[in-house]
């Protein structure tokens, strides 16, 4: 019951917290670190990214806080690097207003020009964005709801710097 006798409102306890985002970040982390497809496409500017070997357990765990990143900031010495930045945006309460929140993660995928085009005329961002989007939408993080996709935008930085940014709502219930 939402409303007691005397018609104050009933304070449903939230299980929602916003510490639940870190725990969120590092599931995010975690699967899009152990993703083959993606390591490569991130690591190798090559055009057969996809055809080279493995990325290393090392060489994947030097990756985050680098080329995978939940800091939105990007290094002012940009090498010809890829990177997706991960951010938590938009929280605000669900439709009832008592029972859900939702809120937004963003996938900003910046490829440097110069290795956007991949074999087979596939183009890296594309090839970044498909796996992510394997990967969450319609899964769970560690929220009770489904991860929804809503779109994605290009961005550029500069004429070197260019990309996407993949948005997903997710749905917490109280």
């Amino acid at each position: 019951m939402l409303y007691a006798n005397d018609g104050t409102l009933n304070r449903v306890p939230s299980p929602f917290s916003f510490m639940q985002v870190g725990k969120d970040l590092q599931t995010i982390m975690e699967k899009l670190v152990t993703n083959e497809n993606i390591a490569k496409l991130l690591y190798y500017g090559d055009k057969d990214a996809l055809s080279k070997p493995n990325v290393d357990v090392d060489t994947k765990l030097s990756m985050v806080n680098d080329y995978i990143r939940v800091v939105p900031i990007l290094p002012k010495d940009l090498e010809a690097k890829n990177y997706i930045i991960i951010q938590f945006d938009h929280f605000s309460p669900g439709a009832d207003q008592m029972l859900t929140r939702e809120f937004l993660v963003s996938f900003d995928i910046f490829c440097n020009a110069q290795n956007w085009i991949l074999d087979n005329y596939q183009l890296r961002p594309y090839a970044i964005m498909s796996e992510i989007d394997k990967m969450f939408n319609l899964s769970k993080l560690n929220s009770f709801g489904p991860i929804n996709f809503v779109g994605a935008n290009g961005i550029i930085i500069n004429e070197n710097l260019l990309g996407f940014t993949l948005v997903y709502k997710i749905y917490d219930y109280r």
